[in-house]
């Protein structure tokens, strides 16, 4: 007999083994895709909830920087209760609310406290997210000199 014919017979037959790879591999592949897809919600999830604070965040320091450049005599709770949540952010956060509140403070120094509230749904069923931002406004200063200053 020849080597060829020879190593054939020595090797067993391999009959169903071929199917149980491809079953195997078939759940393996399965898997997979079910590790992917559920990392793949998870991070739209993730990238969606960062949209929305990037959102709340830049409706915020809008909100300050328009209310702060006013003088600060002008800086009253009926103006900051005008404040309204802008077109682009109520379409962006779900059931979104801005409140808005001012502190007059004297001590050490005569100073408004001003706190700003933005809170929103991530999805209608889940808790309210908020985020907040706070800011001080100092009197402006006088332009009359001082004793000290007109002394010698």
């Amino acid at each position: 007999m020849n080597p060829a014919a020879r190593r054939r017979r020595i090797s067993p037959p391999r009959r169903g083994s071929l199917l149980l790879e491809v079953v195997a591999g078939l759940a393996a592949l399965g898997m997979a895709l079910v590790l992917i897809s559920r990392a793949a919600t998870a991070i739209d999830r993730q990238w969606r909830l960062t949209a929305q604070e990037r959102v709340a965040t830049e409706t915020l320091d809008n909100a300050i920087e328009a209310i702060t450049s006013a003088p600060p005599d002008k800086i009253t709770a009926e103006r900051l209760n005008e404040l309204r949540v802008p077109e682009h952010a109520r379409k962006a956060l779900h059931q979104a609310s801005l409140t808005a509140e001012v502190r007059e403070l004297t001590e050490p120094i005569a100073v408004k406290r001003l706190l700003l509230t933005l809170s929103w749904r991530p999805t209608p069923k889940a808790e309210p997210l908020r985020r907040s931002l706070a800011a001080w406004v100092y009197p402006s200063p006088t332009a009359q000199p001082t004793e000290q200053e007109t002394q010698p």
